[in-house]
C-alpha cells in the first residue's frame, strides 16, 4: 500500500551449511528474520525468529545488528542486538525451520551492546564479537565509552549454554568510541566494520574500528571524514573452538 513503511532491504553477511544451504540474516521492518535458500539463491524461504525486535525508525531495520553461523553438526546460531540494546541468542537444529526462545546474553557489567558478528566451528563451539558499553544509560554523551568484546561458548547447542566474555581493549583507558550511538546502531565512524572469525588454531579473532585515532578528539561521522584505525583482537587461552580439548597457550 502507498502508506506502508519502506523496510530496509540490507542484510549482513550470511553463511553456507555443509549441504550448500544458504542462510542470510536480516531485519524486516524491525523484526529479526532469516532467509534460507536450497538452490543457490534462486528461491528463498523466510522465517521470523521469536523474541525482541531490532531497533527500527524511519523505515530502516538496521539488519547489520544480526548474524548467523553454522557449526560442524549443522546447528544454526543466530545473534542480534534488539531494541533494548541487549544481545539475544537463538539456536535451530532443523535447518532454520524452528528456533529456540532467545537467551539474553548481555554480559554482566555491560549495559548496552551493538553490532554483533558470529562464527562457529566444532559442534557447539562459537565466537561472537561485538561492541558494548559499561556506562549507565544516563551517562553524559562526552563521557560515554564503547569498547570491543569477544564472547565464546563450547556448549552453544545446549539448552542452557555458557558464554565466556573478555574485552578487547582496556575499558578504563582505551575506548574505541566515546559518545552516543543512539537508535541508529552506528557509533561515529565505526560504521558496521565488524567481524569475528575462528582461526585454524581454534582461537577467535575479531576486527573493530577505533574512531578515536588520537587522544584529543574522535573523528566526526561522515563519508569523507577519516575512518579511524583498524583494530584486531585475539582471545588467547581457554579451550580450542575447532574441536581440540587442549587449552590454547597464550600467544
Amino acid at each position: 500500500p502507498p502508506d506502508a513503511p519502506t523496510c530496509d532491504g540490507a542484510a549482513p553477511p550470511g553463511t553456507v551449511g555443509a549441504d550448500g544451504t544458504v542462510y542470510l540474516p536480516r531485519g524486516w521492518c524491525g523484526e529479526p528474520y532469516i532467509a534460507i535458500s536450497h538452490d543457490e539463491g534462486d528461491t528463498w524461504e523466510r522465517v521470523r525468529l521469536p523474541g525482541k525486535s531490532l531497533p527500527y525508525e524511519g523505515g530502516g531495520s538496521w539488519a547489520n545488528d544480526s548474524g548467523v553461523a553454522v557449526d560442524a553438526d549443522g546447528n544454526l546460531f543466530y545473534v542480534w542486538a534488539a531494541e533494548d540494546f541487549h544481545l539475544y541468542f537463538s539456536t535451530s537444529k532443523d535447518g532454520g525451520k524452528t528456533w529456540s526462545q532467545p537467551l539474553d546474553i548481555l554480559p554482566p557489567g555491560v549495559t548496552a551492546a551493538q553490532n554483533p558478528s558470529i562464527d562457529a566451528a566444532a559442534p557447539g563451539r562459537l565466537a561472537i564479537g561485538f561492541i558494548g558499553s559499561e556506562d549507565p544509560a544516563d551517562t553524559e554523551d562526552d563521557k560515554l565509552v564503547w569498547n570491543g568484546y569477544i564472547a565464546t561458548s563450547v556448549n552453544a547447542a545446549a539448552d542452557d549454554p555458557t558464554f565466556v566474555v573478555a574485552p578487547v581493549n582496556d575499558p578504563k583507558t582505551n575506548a574505541l568510541w566515546k559518545g552516543p550511538c543512539g537508535s541508529a546502531i552506528r557509533c561515529g565512524n565505526m560504521g558496521d566494520f565488524y567481524t569475528v572469525k575462528i582461526g585454524p588454531d581454534g582461537s577467535p579473532r575479531a576486527a573493530f574500528v577505533d574512531s578515536c585515532p588520537n587522544d584529543e578528539q574522535c573523528t566526526s561521522f561522515g563519508v569523507t571524514d577519516p575512518r579511524g584505525e583498524a583494530v584486531m583482537g585475539q582471545l588467547v587461552g581457554g579451550p580450542s573452538l575447532v574441536g581440540s580439548a587442549a587449552e590454547l597457550p597464550p600467544a
